[in-house]
């Protein structure tokens, strides 16, 4: 389990979508929360899980992660 407080300082991006400019003004501050679990099979496999959410005032995310490790 994880938490903590994210914030932007120069979050400034700009970029052309067909031939049109476009900011987007990213400088703000958001909290950032995970949990997750992992397991080992034996010495060399591990699978993983982790589910996170972000809050902010310009965006949320929601996001998901699963995963294979095979260590040599």
């Amino acid at each position: 389990m994880k938490s903590g407080y994210v914030r932007e300082f120069k979050g400034n991006t700009a970029y052309y979508l067909n031939d049109s400019k476009e900011k987007h003004d990213f400088k703000c501050g958001w909290v950032d929360s995970a949990v997750g679990v992992t397991a080992q099979f034996n010495k060399h496999h591990n699978i993983y899980a982790e589910v996170s959410y972000a809050n902010g005032n310009r965006f949320d995310k929601q996001q998901a992660n699963i995963g294979y490790r095979f260590q040599f």
